[in-house]
């Protein structure tokens, strides 16, 4: 082996190793802060009696002959037994409510309480503007009755 030959040999190799990129998710860290929680609470709540409201309205709504109920599970129990309508919407949605509770670092839960909170607003926005037409109806005919 010549000299230069054997300097080459001691020259480290050089490595073209590329570094291998992690796939790996981070761990689930969650959401939310207690104050943030007791403030979810309170709109969980708030879907509850939206829910009580919408069926109450709902039932004064089919009885009057104004409107029919629209999810077709429920729209029997409107009419055959308006209790057992109230108990079985408040159940379902009572239920889908403990679920969405007990998942709440979650965001998607969290997203799906939001949800079902607009949803029950636009649904009592809806029922208040029926009544405001069906009233405007109303005063106008007792108007027209009494002669003003």
């Amino acid at each position: 082996m010549s000299l230069s030959q054997a300097k080459v040999a001691e020259l480290p190799v050089p490595s073209f190793e590329l570094p291998v990129p992690s796939f790996d998710l981070p761990r689930f860290q969650g959401v939310g802060t207690e104050g943030q929680f007791q403030w979810l609470r309170g709109v969980l709540l708030a879907v509850l009696i939206l829910n009580l409201a919408d069926a109450f309205l709902t039932l004064h709504w089919v009885s009057s002959g104004m409107a029919v109920e629209a999810n077709p599970l429920l729209a029997e129990l409107v009419i055959e037994s308006p209790l057992l309508f109230v108990a079985t919407k408040m159940s379902l949605v009572g239920l889908g409510s403990i679920l969405l509770w007990r998942n709440r670092q979650r965001g998607s839960s969290v997203v799906a309480i939001f949800a079902m909170f607009i949803v029950y607003y636009l649904l009592l926005l809806y029922h208040l503007q029926a009544f405001q037409l069906g009233l405007g109806r109303e005063v106008e005919r007792v108007a027209m009755i009494i002669g003003l």
